[in-house]
């Protein structure tokens, strides 16, 4: 018993180290190897692959879908030295199934298989977002409109993008999306700025920008677990 009592006392600490951390805008990489493995199960979800590009820089046609992969495999990693287990819906370019009929709709089915099968404790869908005007910027989340726990996850997130990111929403928003329908743990999805806006799309091809806002994102996701224990 104390031995439990007290790996959950070294991860609370460690906790409310990377909060404090985040709070005052510090940018570093966080490790403890003490911090006991696997307790908290996160799903992160790199948007788009393979012929799916999603949407593309108008300034260097960089697709989607390799920035959603950047920032989500920095991501994972940082949340890997916090102690965490990390189960990434794909690690490479491509999709998750070939190509041919019905293309898009198996390969969100093979995410939602993968997100069933791990049984997280929360899901991170990473994008990029796209407007019909230049002036839009901006990260944003979104959560399921009616869902409290994922709303919640979605305002801690929020706050930390409206602290240390450049023009930052203010507010997080509701979207009926697929990925944040397919579990019961808390779901948002994570659009890490706009590619039609060139000022922002030459940050989010920079790997240290990219690391800034993966950082970001996990400073959010401690400042929720602080929360809910």
């Amino acid at each position: 018993m104390f031995k439990v009592i007290r790996l959950k006392s070294v991860i609370i600490v460690l906790l409310v180290v990377v909060a404090v951390l985040c709070s005052v805008g510090v940018f570093a990489v966080v490790e403890s190897k003490s911090v006991p493995r696997h307790k908290y199960t996160i799903v992160i979800d790199a948007g788009h692959g393979g012929l799916d590009g999603g949407c593309t820089g108008v300034a260097t046609n960089v697709t989607e879908s390799e920035l959603n992969l950047a920032v989500a495999m920095k991501l994972g990693e940082y949340l890997k030295n916090m102690g965490m287990n990390i189960v990434y819906t794909r690690t490479g370019n491509g999709a998750l199934v070939s190509d041919g009929k019905n293309f898009k709709v198996r390969d969100m089915e093979e995410r939602a298989k993968i997100i069933s099968n791990t049984k997280p404790d929360m899901v991170i869908s990473i994008h990029m977002n796209s407007f019909v005007t230049k002036e839009e910027d901006g990260a944003q989340i979104y959560y399921q409109q009616g869902d409290v726990k994922s709303k919640r996850l979605a305002d801690s997130i929020q706050n930390q993008i409206k602290k240390s990111l450049p023009n930052g929403r203010d507010f997080a928003n509701h979207g009926d999306y697929y990925i944040l329908n397919v579990s019961d743990a808390p779901t948002v999805i994570a659009e890490c700025g706009y590619l039609t806006n060139p000022a922002e799309e030459a940050k989010l091809i920079d790997p240290e920008y990219q690391k800034q806002v993966a950082y970001t994102l996990m400073c959010g996701i401690v400042e929720y677990l602080g929360v809910v224990g």
